[in-house]
């Protein structure tokens, strides 16, 4: 009878969870905080976070929406009014994290 082999397996980061630093885009060169885009639509806004930082994905959500304390390099948060959403102007100053 042949053994039963587990297609895959957890990788040891799920056991062990690895503690990221939020701001690591600075150590690439590309920038991680984006300031002057409060106020500017928010698709634009998208548009420049992806194109300055290729590492990044910038996304868009009205204000109020309720977010889990996990920090992720790779996400860039563009919160805008919940009745404008996505066309409306970004109410917050966008950083990584």
């Amino acid at each position: 009878m042949p053994k039963f082999v587990p297609r895959c397996k957890l990788p040891s980061l799920w056991l062990k969870p690895k503690i990221i630093e939020p701001r690591s885009t600075e150590k690439t060169g590309y920038k991680s905080q984006w300031p002057e885009l409060k106020g500017v639509r928010a698709v634009t806004a998208k548009q420049i976070i992806e194109k300055e930082n290729p590492f990044v994905k910038a996304w868009i959500y009205p204000e109020g929406s309720i977010f889990n304390d996990v920090i992720c390099p790779k996400r860039v948060l563009l919160l805008t009014p919940e009745n404008d959403c996505p066309n409306g102007r970004v109410s917050n100053s966008p950083f990584v994290g």
